[in-house]
């Protein structure tokens, strides 16, 4: 039953991509007029993106078969094993445009550390591939792992310059123990630190946010963090 939903779900999308291929958008009368056509567009726009070669008029043949409760010409077994291949070919395709994001990023990135340190002689790199900057060195002890740390920081997306996050002005500065629990880049910038200081900190995709973050910027996206140390075990 759940193929059938699925496989009737895929049938939806080629009804929908169907509709915007032959007509004109129709008058939306009511709530349910609303609701029904975004549904058909966002299903639409999902097969558009997974790019699945399909006989159109056969999923709506399929589509009105399975609605007015006729046998289908395909047992369960069968719909389970093709409805796993489209799982897997989506998977795969969806693989395929994260590597391909990637190494667009990767190039990108490039280009930008190869400018950075032609521009700016003060620029230096950590074995990780961190790059940074000494904004103004403080007079404190320097930061080590599991040290707990009081400290201020500005987030940028390093290619577009946008700032996505900072504590001035926003809340209280961040107090953290400085372990693997905070990002890659930011904690490795961090050892380097004295409190006191403040550090602009270059983050190249690999040590940026993790796959699992939430509610920063993207993963795996290059950065830019400005940070101030304000102490170190007090």
């Amino acid at each position: 039953m759940k193929t059938r939903t699925a496989l009737l779900v895929a049938a939806c999308f080629a009804i929908s991509v169907t509709a915007c291929k032959n007509t004109d958008a129709p008058k939306l009368e009511n709530t349910q007029d609303s609701i029904s056509w975004v549904i058909g567009e966002n299903m639409a726009q999902s097969l558009l993106n997974n790019r699945f070669d399909i006989d159109t008029d056969m999923v709506v043949k399929a589509f009105v078969h399975t609605l007015n409760r006729r046998t289908q010409p395909i047992d369960d077994a069968t719909a389970t094993r093709i409805f796993n291949q489209i799982q897997r070919t989506m998977e795969m395709q969806m693989r395929k445009s994260n590597e391909e994001r990637m190494a667009d990023m990767q190039k990108e990135e490039q280009k930008y550390f190869a400018a950075l340190e032609q521009k700016n002689p003060q620029i230096k790199k950590t074995p990780e591939g961190l790059y940074y900057e000494v904004m103004k060195e403080g007079n404190g002890p320097t930061a080590k792992l599991n040290d707990v740390i009081v400290f201020d920081y500005r987030g940028y997306h390093m290619l577009s310059g946008e700032l996505f996050d900072q504590t001035y002005g926003n809340r209280k500065p961040i107090r953290h123990v400085l372990s693997t629990s905070l990002m890659p880049g930011l904690m490795i910038g961090l050892q380097l630190m004295n409190a006191g200081s403040q550090y602009r900190l270059y983050i190249p995709s690999k040590l940026g946010f993790p796959n699992s973050n939430v509610g920063q910027a993207a993963p795996n996206t290059p950065l830019v963090y400005e940070v101030e140390l304000h102490s170190i075990n007090e």
